[in-house]
């Protein structure tokens, strides 16, 4: 599991101001407190300098990983299917399958639903903080009911090799493009 920084809290105090207590008609001295949320202990990168020496030293997974995070949009989703990722990433579909099951599991990407699928902002976000704050907000929500679903990626099944042709494997019959399982809670 990956450790992670979460946005911290600010207060200001803003002024002191007289308020009157509905109740009990008494006037109440308070302070006026303004609360921000703050992005603590990040930093910098560019993305495509180091998107370029990862693949340099990088394997398939990670040829996969840097296609979804070139390939996120505003919200931090990726809109595609592991046939189009497999395709564009010039690697065969399980490994675009156990990719992103290994993300998943890591909590660093959810399964929003077949074929879509969310990057946490916790791990790269483009974007300021309040936008960040708000994806942020809806990811950890999402990610709390798909836990809770058990929401996995479904690997490609192999098919068997016929008996004339026992070296080659076949395509299966209607191949799937993306889906996920829904297994029940214990």
């Amino acid at each position: 599991m990956i450790k992670r920084d979460q946005p911290k809290k600010v207060n200001d105090i803003l002024d002191e101001a007289i308020f009157i207590d509905k109740k009990t008609g008494k006037e109440r001295t308070m302070k006026v407190v303004r609360m921000k949320l703050k992005d603590i202990n990040f930093q910098k990168i560019w993305v495509s300098h180091f998107l370029e020496a990862v693949e340099a030293v990088g394997n398939q997974k990670v040829k996969v990983m840097m296609w979804l995070i070139n390939n996120r949009n505003s919200e931090n989703l990726v809109i595609a299917t592991q046939q189009q990722i497999a395709k564009e990433t010039e690697c065969v579909r399980q490994t675009v399958a156990s990719t992103l099951q290994a993300l998943v599991d890591a909590e660093a990407l959810i399964v929003k639903a077949n074929g879509v699928y969310q990057i946490s902002p916790s791990l790269i976000f483009k974007g300021g903080s309040d936008k960040r704050a708000s994806i942020l907000l809806e990811y950890e929500s999402d990610a709390v009911a798909v836990k809770g679903a058990k929401k996995t990626v479904k690997k490609p099944k192999e098919v068997k090799a016929s008996s004339q042709a026992k070296t080659k494997k076949r395509p299966p019959a209607s191949p799937a493009l993306h889906s996920y399982e829904e297994q029940p809670s214990p």
